[in-house]
């Protein structure tokens, strides 16, 4: 000991600290902590033999000590974690085999309650462990027991998962415990596979549980968390290494068919009396026996189908990633058709006649587990099987693209769920490989989600406190009544949410994927450089309030930079015309990053390269009537799109006025031919003509009150008083005419327009009858005059504030 004194102190702190363990109690809080910290037992050569040996043997007093539960529930912990810093194998060798048998005797008690077998599950698990690095300790004392740990190990877990839903974190180190040891150890579990398989089951497929409980009449079924389902899974997955090295990869074929299989009677269990299934291409395999019959009602059958679609796919997840080290057979056109299968139901598919509301109901909420377990499953296999998943590639983004184009905006965590696995399949096969279609149509439907962020609707008027006097000034005022209407109309801007951030998060990452695939047609290719450089630069003078997280912008902002930073790699549909947007890429960037520096200080020597002239460049040039349809199909408008609403409003205003002149024209040249065409003098029907003419302009004035009827009837009798009968068909003409003038009075195209405009629209009308219905008039004023303004509601008071100034 005396080289152990003269080494320093750092050589004496484990003999102080194991003295002081000695001197504590095993139950002192203590102990454990400065056990786990000081690591005093590390190297066991350098220390006490006398002062090990008298902790080590109170440790084992404890562990075999039967009176005092306590202390011997804290020696299982302690001397787990003694194993553990043992390097040199001392404490192992001297004291393990009288530590296995605490252990097996503590597991093999019925009595303690569960939560009290992990300090002897986690101690037995160390033993076997640590005893593959001592060959004589573990042919002497490992090897002998492990058939009676094996059957002991399977009884502790269908006890515990018949008594689960009383502590589920004990369940779960439990089944990760068990894992580990029939990994070490798999071929004593050979025998107990069966029972500990049909065990599992009842977690993941949520089977009625056997109770324990004579008084409980109906069985018991536990809905086990997730991870619970995910650990019972991982340890079917380790099941087929019981049949041996040469037996292992045919075992776990078998076990896969069988989860297929039973994925195929669980949707066949779903769209039964519900939907229309289209049939199944590729034969499924059998489902594996001894599952329970399902009920008979459609909502406790739906359920229960729901729970076996689930539990089936945590199964294969579990076979398609745990490693194995041989070549397995897997069934990946089977395991593709199955996933497919689940994406191929949607809020479209055709449901039966018979189908009750409540039914149909149930199952298009049930729709979204289910696109989940389609896509998880195609996520497994495309991580777990490389290119041997090449062929179904096409039906793979056939599939996934025509559901992200139907499914709504609003079921956001589907949304996400299939952006992220278009994700994985296009970093893991580039969009190079599939049909452009495909990359077109995702391209278009991430663009269509940035119209969240590039909303630039105006916000909503208010009124200031540096509104002045006068009638302008109480013009302002009444802004603040628009604005509360307004905002409680929906037109008032609100924060992003979390669910729309995420979203266009993924898109972006999804379009730094799509844009160099080859063949994209330059004009989507162009908007969408277009597109990420006007979010770029929205997102910079956008304020933080615009989004409920404040993280939320800078997020954005470094998502939208990396994927212009990744377009300036993109060589796919340049056409010496590219360079313009990944200069305009370049003058907003950061010039430090790698794409940019690429760009600026190529590798090739300094030559005299031209620039293109700026018509050839794509942010110089108009936009094209293809790029513009694009845009416009997508959505989006710009200021110029608006200005040209505008002129076309205006344009259409004109048009209607225009219409109204001419109808109410053609309507007194009729009156005029008939009266001009009676046999009685010219003076007379001159006579005749005026008051049919006045009385015709005064109607105009009150056809926007709805008097068609009186203008039609007039105008019969007043004809008729000039000495000639009018048809019918003329009256029913006539008052067509009545009426369309009529609608086009009581309607103006703009709102907001005060009556004053209908009394100059009206005054107009009966100025314009007045000069076609008198020969002389109408032949002095033949040319087109120009048509008055009209009023914008507020003449009046313009009038009165300038008569003020």
């Amino acid at each position: 000991m005396a080289s152990a004194t003269s080494a320093g102190p750092s050589a004496v702190a484990p003999a102080s600290t194991l003295s002081l363990l000695t001197n504590i109690p095993i139950t002192h809080p203590s102990f454990l902590p400065l056990l786990t910290c000081h690591a005093p037992l590390a190297s066991a050569s350098t220390l006490s033999s006398s002062s090990l040996n008298k902790l080590l043997g109170r440790i084992n007093s404890a562990l075999l000590a039967k009176d005092n539960e306590v202390e011997r529930r804290a020696a299982f912990i302690i001397s787990a974690e003694v194993l553990r810093q043992d390097a040199e194998g001392y404490a192992l060798v001297q004291w393990g085999k009288g530590w296995v048998t605490a252990a097996l005797a503590a597991l093999t008690a019925t009595s303690a309650p569960t939560n009290m077998v992990i300090g002897p599950l986690d101690l037995l698990d160390t033993l076997i462990s640590s005893a593959a690095s001592y060959p004589s300790f573990e042919r002497e004392a490992i090897h002998p027991i492990m058939g009676k740990v094996s059957v002991t190990l399977s009884r502790l877990t269908e006890r515990v998962i018949s008594e689960g839903s009383n502590d589920w974190s004990t369940t779960l180190v439990v089944l990760e415990k068990v894992r580990h040891v029939l990994e070490h150890s798999p071929a004593p579990f050979r025998p107990v596979a069966p029972s500990l398989r049909q065990n599992l089951r009842l977690l993941t497929l949520s089977l009625p549980a056997p109770s324990s409980d004579p008084s409980l009449s109906a069985p018991i079924i536990f809905n086990a968390p997730l991870e619970v389902k995910q650990a019972a899974a991982d340890l079917m997955a380790a099941l087929p290494l019981t049949a041996g090295k040469a037996q292992s990869p045919s075992a776990w074929g078998s076990a896969m068919r069988e989860a297929i299989g039973g994925i195929d009677q669980a949707m066949k269990s779903i769209v039964q009396d519900g939907f229309e299934e289209e049939p199944v291409k590729i034969a499924p395999p059998l489902p594996p026996s001894g599952l329970p019959a399902l009920p008979e009602e459609p909502s406790l059958r739906l359920q229960a189908s729901l729970d076996w679609l689930e539990g089936f796919t945590e199964e294969v997840l579990a076979l398609l990633r745990y490693p194995t080290s041989r070549p397995v057979p897997v069934p990946i056109a089977q395991i593709v058709s199955a996933a497919l299968r689940c994406l191929n139901l949607t809020l479209d598919t055709p449901t039966v006649a018979y189908v009750s509301p409540q039914h149909q109901a149930a199952l298009l909420a049930a729709l979204p587990r289910v696109w989940t377990t389609g896509l998880l499953i195609l996520g497994g296999v495309t991580s777990a099987c490389g290119d041997h998943l090449l062929p179904h590639l096409s039906s793979i983004l056939d599939h996934t693209t025509w559901l992200i184009e139907r499914v709504p905006i609003t079921m956001a965590q589907t949304h996400l769920q299939l952006l992220g696995f278009l994700q994985l399949i296009l970093e893991q096969y580039p969009p190079a490989l599939a049909p452009v279609d495909y990359a077109s149509r995702l391209l278009r439907h991430c663009l269509t989600q940035y119209a969240s962020v590039l909303d630039s609707r105006p916000g909503v008027i208010t009124a200031t406190a540096e509104s002045g006097g006068g009638k302008r000034g109480k013009k302002r005022a009444r802004g603040a009544e628009d604005g509360l209407i307004g905002g409680l109309e929906g037109r008032e801007t609100k924060a992003l949410s979390e669910h729309t951030v995420e979203i266009v998060m993924s898109c972006l990452k999804l379009a730094s994927l799509l844009h160099p695939t080859p063949l994209l047609s330059p004009s989507l290719l162009t908007f969408s450089m277009r597109l990420h450089l006007s979010l770029h630069l929205h997102l910079a003078a956008c304020p933080r309030t615009a989004f409920e997280s404040p993280t939320h912008k800078s997020q954005l902002q470094d998502a939208v930079s990396s994927v212009l930073e990744h377009a300036l790699y993109v060589t796919e549909g340049e056409q010496g015309t590219s360079r313009g947007w990944k200069a305009a890429i370049l003058s907003v960037l950061d010039t430090r990053s790698e794409a940019a520096l690429s760009l600026l200080h190529p590798s090739l020597p300094p030559l005299n390269r031209p620039l293109p002239p700026l018509n050839a460049l794509h942010f110089f040039t108009k936009e094209t009537e293809e790029e513009r349809r694009l845009r416009r199909e997508l959505g989006y408008s710009t200021s110029g799109d608006r200005d040209e609403n505008a002129i076309d409003g205006e344009e259409r205003e004109v048009m209607e006025v225009d219409e109204v002149q001419s109808s109410t024209t053609t309507l007194a040249r009729a009156v005029e031919q008939v009266a001009v065409a009676t046999p009685t003098t010219v003076n007379h029907g001159a006579i005749s003509t005026v008051p049919q003419t006045q009385s015709l302009s005064s109607m105009m004035e009150g056809a926007n009150q709805g008097s068609k009827a009186t203008v039609a009837e007039t105008i019969t009798e007043s004809v008729a008083r000039g000495g000639d009968v009018v048809a019918r068909d003329s009256a029913m003409e006539v008052e067509v005419i009545a009426e369309e003038v009529s609608v086009e009075m009581s309607a103006p195209a703009e709102p907001f327009i005060s009556a004053s405009m209908d009394k100059g629209k009206a005054k107009a009308v009966s100025e314009g009858v007045r000069g076609d219905a008198i020969p002389g008039v109408a032949e002095e004023n033949d040319e087109d005059e120009p048509l008055p303004e009209l009023d914008s509601g507020s003449s009046d008071e313009e009038g009165e504030d300038s008569e003020e100034e």
